[in-house]
């Protein structure tokens, strides 16, 4: 007497599909909420980026009305670069240097803790009306590496 039951089969055959089923899915809510925090990094970093560039065009702007008001109240180029020198200083915070015998201004705007958006700024005596009276030399966002603290690694049976 030789007496088959085809019910174990069937049961862990669809054991087998629900678990592979449940599996299937917990991966795929894992692989969605890590791409959602990726996207809402790469988002909050993108604005912040856009929200430091916005201020830097607005400085931009008070820095281009200051030099027109210091090109107006300048009879030559060296009066002009004297008074845009100490309008310049007193209003804004950054750094002059020179960069072929003329004048280099530049800032920096915080884009997260560990970036900045750095802005150069080559200063300029208009010749004609049409001119500017400065060329961006610099525009550029910059990352600060922070070291990493040395320690231990901590491998399986190991005390140190």
């Amino acid at each position: 007497m030789n007496k088959h039951s085809n019910f174990g089969y069937s049961t862990i055959l669809l054991s087998f599909i629900i678990i592979c089923i449940l599996t299937f899915t917990a991966l795929t809510l894992l692989t969605a909420n890590s791409d959602f925090k990726l996207s809402k990094k790469v988002a909050d970093r993108n604005s912040s980026y856009y929200e430091a560039q916005e201020q830097a065009y607005d400085e931009l702007s008070d820095i281009d009305r200051l030099l027109l008001q210091c090109y107006e109240a300048s009879p030559d180029e060296e009066t002009y670069y004297e008074s845009a020198l100490a309008a310049i200083s007193a209003r804004f915070e950054g750094t002059f240097d020179t960069k072929d015998g003329r004048m280099l201004f530049s800032f920096s705007k915080s884009i997260t803790l560990d970036q900045y958006l750095e802005v150069s700024l080559l200063l300029k005596y208009p010749e004609t009306e049409i001119d500017t009276f400065y060329e961006i030399e610099k525009w550029q966002s910059i990352h600060i590496d922070t070291p990493f603290e040395e320690q231990p690694l901590n491998l399986i049976g190991g005390d140190n």
